[in-house]
């Protein structure tokens, strides 16, 4: 069976969550007062645009990620596995 390499974006966000960087699933409102589940990259405090769901779940998929802990019952964070 074949391997499948990671996509660049993926690979960009592993080298951000080697840094320090953590991603996190979180239910959000927009202004409309519609809430959803949103996946973020975090950075230094900050939303990295362009790394969401799919970045996410391909990662996950790939077992590059594990939790990181800190959550609650609306947000969950997740970390480089086997990293800080």
């Amino acid at each position: 069976m074949a391997v499948k390499s990671l996509s660049k974006r993926s690979e960009r966000a592993l080298e951000m969550l080697a840094l320090g960087a953590r991603f996190v699933c979180r239910l959000e409102r927009n202004y409309m007062g519609v809430e959803k589940w949103c996946y973020r990259l975090l950075s230094g405090g900050s939303v990295v645009p362009g790394y969401g769901f799919a970045t996410f779940n391909e990662l996950r998929n790939a077992g590059s990620l594990a939790p990181a802990g800190g959550g609650t019952s609306v947000s969950s964070y997740y970390k480089l596995a086997g990293g800080v």
